[in-house]
C-alpha cells in the first residue's frame, strides 16, 4: 500500500481502480474501554476470589491482532477473530482484546493528522518528503520501487486523462456485433505520434528469497509416502505418463497473456459467438435508466482431456446467481433428471424386443431458454468498458446463462413444452420419462431426458428422426450420437443375438484402483475383510474420506451392487476413520482389480416380459403368537 515517489495513488488503487475501504478501520491510538469478563472479576493475581466494581477497563489501541487462543476451564480451546493490541494505563501492561468500544468523536494521534502542503506547488514527492523505509527495518538500496506509469499500463481496467484502453472499450456498437471486441494487448495514448505501445513486462520481484530446510522427521515421512518396489516386475502396473500440470487462468487478461493464449483466444471468440447468435441480451443504452441492481458475470475456465488424449480449452460466461433475490430475480428452481431404474427397466424392454436405441446431446442447452423474470447483468469489467462513463457495460438477459438459480428450471421446462406439444405424454412416476404410443400399429417410442442428454428408445425409427428434427427446429444446435454406447457415465453394450444389454463402469473403476493402489497387489475375492473392526470411529487425527466413499457409492448405486453393503460401512466413519477403514478402501479397490469386468445384463430370450415383487413381513407376529391374525399371504 505504499506509494512511489510522484504518486498519489495506493498500489491497490492502481490495480483496481477503486479506493480501498477503510470505514470500518479503527485509528490508531485510539482511546476505548474493553470488557471484563466475570471470571476475570471474580479472580485476582493471587487467585483469591474478589468481586471487582469496574466491568471495564481503559485501553489505548496499537494495533490488529492474529485469531489467538483463549484458555480456559473445559478442554476446549476457543479462538477469538478480529482482535485488537491494547495498552492498559492503569495496569501498564500490552494484552489482546476482541470485546472493545472505541471512542470515534475523541481526536487521536491519527483521526484528524494535518494535511501535508509541501508538495502543492509541484504535485512531486521529494525524496525528504518520501517515506522512510527505516522504519520497516529494510535499507535505502532495498527500497522498492515502482514505475508510475509501467503500473498505469499494466493495470486491468485504467481510465485515466493520459492513458485510455481502446481495445477492451465498447463504443457503443451492437450488443451482437461481439467480433469488434478483442481483449486487451495495446495501449493507446492520443498525445504521441504511434498508435499503439506494447505491453511491458512487470518488474520482476528482487528480493532475497529464503531457503526453506525440510526436517529430518519430515523428509522420513515423505520417503514413507513413495511406492515400494515389486519383487516380481512382471507383475507391475505400467507406468502412466503424467502429462505437465496447466495452470488454469481465472481472468481473461490471464488467459490471452499465458502460453496458451492462441487456444485461450479461439475458445474465448467461440463462446462470445455463440452467445451473439442467440441473442443472449440487450445492451442498455446511454441515459436509460433500469429499476434494479445488476448482478455480476465472469469468465468461467476449463481445460479437458478428449479420448484422444489431446487438451481441449473451454472459456464460457457465466453469471454470478449467488448475487440473485428470490422472488425479485428468481422464483422456482427445481429441475428434475432421469431414476437410474426408470433408465434400468427401459433398457430391459428394448433387449428382449429388439427395440433401437438413439441420443441425442444439446450444445450450450441452459443458452436456449428464454428468462422469466427482468434481470439486468454487467460484463466482465476487464473487457467491456463503456468509452464514455468508464463503467462496466449493463445488459438486459433475453436468454438464460449459465450460473442463474433458475436456469435447470428453465431448461426442463423448455424440453417439457416442445415433447408435450408433439403428442409425447409425461410418465407420473417419473418426470423424465415420456412415451408416445400408437394403439393401432403398437408402434412405442419412449424417451429419457437426463438434463441435456436424450435417450430415444422404441421400436418406431420414423417417430424417433421426426422427434429429433421437431426438436432441432426449436434449438440452436444439439448432436445426434446414434445409437448409444455411453450415457451417463455408464457404457452400455448391446448383444443383438442374445437379446442382452450390458452396463459396466470399467473406467471409472480402473481410475479408482489407480488412486487408492500406489503398487500393484494381488486382488482379493470378497469386497470386505471379516478380520477388520469397522465399528470404531476415529479421533479425527485421519483425513477425512467423504471423497472415497462418494465414489464407491457412485459405483454400487449404478453398476455394482455388491459392494453396497461395504459402502455403508465405510461411510459411517467418512468424517472420522480410522485406519481400518483405509485397509477397507484398499481391500475393496484389491476386489474390484479382480472383478471390474463384470456387469449388469438385462433382457434375454424369452420374450414374456413379467412383473413380479418381493416383500419381507418377517417383522410380524406369527399365527401361533397372535392366532385372530388369521391367515397371511404376499
Amino acid at each position: 500500500m505504499i506509494c512511489s515517489t510522484g504518486n498519489t495513488r495506493t498500489r491497490n488503487e492502481d490495480f483496481s481502480g477503486e479506493k480501498s475501504d477503510i470505514s470500518s478501520c479503527v485509528p490508531f491510538y485510539s482511546h476505548g474501554w474493553a470488557a471484563i469478563s466475570d471470571e476475570e472479576r471474580k479472580t485476582t493475581d493471587t487467585g483469591t476470589h474478589k468481586t471487582l466494581k469496574d466491568r471495564s477497563v481503559q485501553v489505548i489501541m496499537l494495533g490488529y491482532t492474529q485469531p489467538y487462543p483463549i484458555p480456559d476451564k473445559s478442554e476446549s480451546t476457543p479462538y477469538i477473530k478480529n482482535g485488537f493490541i491494547c495498552y492498559v494505563p492503569s495496569q501498564n501492561k500490552i494484552m489482546p482484546r476482541h470485546d472493545c468500544i472505541w471512542n470515534s468523536t475523541e481526536e487521536t494521534a491519527l483521526s484528524n493528522p494535518e494535511p501535508n502542503t509541501s508538495n502543492e506547488s509541484d504535485n512531486v514527492t521529494t525524496s525528504e518528503e518520501e517515506f522512510d523505509y527505516d522504519l520497516l527495518g529494510i535499507t535505502s538500496d532495498e527500497n522498492p520501487s515502482w514505475d508510475a506509469d509501467l503500473v498505469k499500463q499494466t493495470s486491468l481496467p485504467l481510465i485515466t486523462d493520459d492513458v485510455t484502453v481502446v481495445a477492451p472499450v465498447i463504443d457503443r456498437p451492437p450488443s451482437s456485433d461481439f467480433a469488434a471486441i478483442t481483449p486487451m494487448e495495446t495501449l493507446k495514448n492520443p498525445q504521441r505520434n504511434d498508435d499503439t505501445i506494447e505491453l511491458p513486462t512487470p518488474p520482476s520481484d528482487t528480493r532475497a528469497k529464503r531457503t526453506v530446510k525440510t526436517t529430518t522427521k519430515f523428509a522420513q515421512y515423505l520417503n514413507s509416502r513413495k511406492p515400494k518396489a515389486v519383487a516380481n516386475n512382471t507383475q507391475q502396473k505400467p507406468a502412466v505418463k503424467q502429462q505437465s500440470p496447466l495452470t488454469v487462468p481465472t481472468t481473461l487478461f490471464e488467459a490471452l497473456t499465458s502460453p496458451d493464449a492462441s487456444n485461450w483466444r479461439e475458445a474465448w471468440e467461440t463462446e462470445m459467438t455463440r452467445l451473439a447468435k442467440r441473442h443472449s441480451w440487450d445492451e442498455i443504452k446511454i441515459g436509460e435508466e433500469i429499476n434494479k441492481a445488476p448482478i455480476k458475470s465472469k469468465y468461467a475456465f476449463r481445460v479437458t482431456v478428449r479420448p484422444n488424449g489431446t487438451l481441449k480449452y473451454r472459456c464460457r460466461l457465466v453469471a454470478c446467481g449467488y448475487s440473485q433475490i428470490k422472488g425479485d430475480d428468481y422464483d422456482a428452481t427445481f429441475a428434475p433428471t432421469a431414476k437410474y431404474r426408470s433408465l434400468c427397466i427401459i433398457l430391459h424392454l428394448a433387449a428382449v424386443f429388439g427395440w433401437d436405441i438413439q441420443g441425442i446431446d444439446f450444445e450450450l442447452a441452459f443458452l436456449e431458454s428464454d428468462i422469466d423474470k427482468e434481470i439486468y447483468m454487467t460484463l466482465p469489467k476487464d473487457v467491456y468498458i463503456d468509452s464514455i462513463n468508464g463503467k462496466p457495460v449493463v445488459v438486459r438477459l433475453r436468454k438464460s446463462l449459465y450460473g442463474l438459480k433458475q436456469a435447470g428450471e428453465l431448461w426442463y421446462q423448455l424440453v417439457n413444452n416442445l415433447l408435450v406439444s408433439y403428442g409425447y405424454t409425461r410418465i407420473i412416476h417419473d418426470q423424465c420419462v415420456y412415451i408416445k404410443r400408437d394403439p393401432t400399429t403398437g408402434k412405442v417410442t419412449i424417451i429419457i431426458c437426463y438434463v441435456d442428454d436424450l435417450l430415444f428408445v422404441g421400436n418406431c425409427p420414423t417417430t424417433i428422426s421426426n422427434t429429433i428434427a421437431h426438436l432441432l427446429a426449436n434449438v440452436t444446435n444439439l448432436t445426434e450420437m446414434g445409437e448409444v454406447k455411453r450415457y451417463i457415465g455408464v457404457d452400455i453394450k448391446r448383444d443383438l443375438e442374445r437379446h442382452t444389454i450390458s452396463l459396466s463402469q470399467k473406467p471409472y473403476i480402473d481410475k479408482f484402483i489407480d488412486e487408492v493402489l500406489t503398487e500393484y497387489k494381488s486382488s482379493k475375492p470378497i469386497p470386505m475383510s471379516d478380520q477388520i473392526d469397522f465399528s470404531k470411529e476415529g479421533d479425527g487425527s485421519i483425513e477425512p474420506i467423504q471423497d472415497k466413499v462418494g465414489q464407491i457409492r457412485y459405483m454400487a448405486d449404478k453398476c455394482r451392487p455388491d459392494i453396497l453393503t461395504t459402502a455403508g460401512i465405510l461411510g459411517s466413519a467418512a468424517t472420522k476413520p480410522t485406519k481400518a477403514h483405509l485397509k477397507g478402501i484398499e481391500h475393496l479397490a484389491r476386489y474390484l482389480q479382480g472383478t471390474k469386468d463384470d456387469e449388469i445384463v438385462l433382457g434375454g430370450m424369452d420374450e414374456t416380459v413379467k412383473l413380479f415383487g418381493y416383500t419381507d413381513a418377517s417383522h410380524l407376529p406369527t399365527i401361533a403368537q397372535n392366532p385372530d391374525l388369521g391367515t397371511a399371504s404376499s
